[in-house]
Order: C-alpha cells, then structure tokens, then sequence
C-alpha cells in the first residue's frame, strides 16, 4: 500500500505546490493509508495469507472513512489510487476498477494506474484493451521494469490472440515480446 500511495503522491508533486485543500487532502490520505497498513499487519497469518472474511470486517471502518474522504475531495486522483489498492486487497475488484478508472479521469499521467487498468483487463483477456495501458504505463515510466515485464507478459499470454486478430505479425510480436523481457531483465537484473 505504500508503494501505491508514493506513486500516486509522487505524480502529484510534480504537478508543483500543492494548494492548501490538497495539502489537507494529502494528510488525510496518509492517515487513511497507514490505518490499512496497521490492519493488514495484524491481520497476517504466520504463513503470510489474511483470513479474507476477518480482514473484511476489520476494514468495514476504513472503507466508509474512504467513502467520506473520496465525497470530500473528489478531485483528488491519489486518494482514488489508495482506496482502488485497498479494495483490490480485499478482494472487491469490480469497486477497485471503478476507483482506478476515477483516478485515470482526474490524472491520465500516474503509470501505475495505466498498469493496474491493464492487469484488470488481462485478466479479463481484453488483451487488446490492455496494451495500450500497458504501453503508456512504459512511456509514463520508462525505467519500471515491472511495466516492460507486463508487456512482454501480456504478448506470450496472448500470443494467438493477437496473431489471429492481425494485430501483430508474427516477427513482429516475438520481437515486442523479447523487446518488453529483455528491457525489464536490464532495469532489474537481480530480479527474476
């Protein structure tokens, strides 16, 4: 959950000072994330799975403050980012989704959320939809090797997908492929 949160911020600093409702906004934010950081902390089993059913209850509370915050300040793209990563953990995928997609409205520049569109969309085999996101996720940052990992991924998965709709030639897609695992094994040559 961090890692979603400084994603989301990060993309937020750029864009310069932040007025002083998104200030307020940005600590609310911090204090509705480091709540969910402490429930999934206790909440951990000694084989490092949650009890989903218990981890639901517990964030009963934090999804109605996230509920209040998101009415509070809905232009705000990272709070959408940090409530659509908190309901992926419990598995509400459908309300995740809709959470990513807010936040890709409000700020078409955060990576992470182009990435997570694509992975819903993978996951649906909405190959083709999922490219394009994928693809901008690279653009918008290049040197994450998860993202390039994603392409490449997403290219062997749907390998005949993509042949049988024409939209890529067969040299052409091993080379994207190979082109998406090669620049990811480069950015991150410790990681498998």
């Amino acid at each position: 959950m961090k890692r979603i949160l400084l994603f989301a911020l990060a993309a937020i600093a750029l864009a310069g000072p932040l007025p002083a409702q998104e200030r307020l906004a940005e600590r609310e934010l911090r204090l509705l994330v480091d709540e969910g950081k402490r429930i999934l902390s206790g909440s951990r089993r000694a084989d490092g799975s949650y009890d989903q059913e218990a981890l639901e209850r517990k964030f009963q509370r934090l999804i109605h403050q996230f509920d209040a915050f998101i009415h509070e300040h809905d232009g705000f793209a990272a709070g959408y980012v940090a409530y659509a990563h908190l309901l992926a953990q419990i598995g509400q995928s459908p309300a995740a989704r809709a959470m990513y997609m807010k936040a890709n409205q409000l700020d078409p520049n955060i990576p992470l959320v182009k990435n997570q569109l694509g992975n819903f969309l993978a996951e649906e085999e909405d190959f083709a939809g999922a490219l394009p996101y994928f693809l901008s996720a690279v653009e918008l940052e290049p040197e994450e090797p998860l993202y390039h990992y994603q392409i490449g991924t997403l290219l062997h998965e749907f390998r005949y997908g993509f042949l049988e709709e024409k939209i890529f030639d067969r040299t052409t897609l091993d080379a994207k492929m190979l082109e998406g695992f090669a620049t990811a094994a480069q950015l991150a040559p410790n990681e498998i």
